[in-house]
């Protein structure tokens, strides 16, 4: 996601960009630890791994969509 994220961004503006990607990210592994905890309070911790699973699921489609886009240009 990095490559991909700096092939497209101006070389002046890697810092900014790598910055802006982890600020985005900690929000991220910072929300879904917390839901996956509440959940399974209420249910048990290997149906929580499910929400693990399609946060994981949801990063690769992301990721090969923005290569797939990205990658004509």
């Amino acid at each position: 996601m990095i490559a991909i994220l700096l092939s497209h961004v101006e070389t002046s503006l890697h810092g900014r960009a790598v910055g802006i990607f982890f600020c985005i990210g900690g929000i991220g592994w910072t929300a879904i630890p917390m839901l996956i905890g509440a959940y399974a309070k209420q249910a048990s911790v290997q149906r929580a791994f499910l929400i693990a699973a399609v946060c994981a699921a949801m990063l690769t489609g992301l990721s090969v969509a923005l290569h797939v886009t990205l990658a004509g240009r």
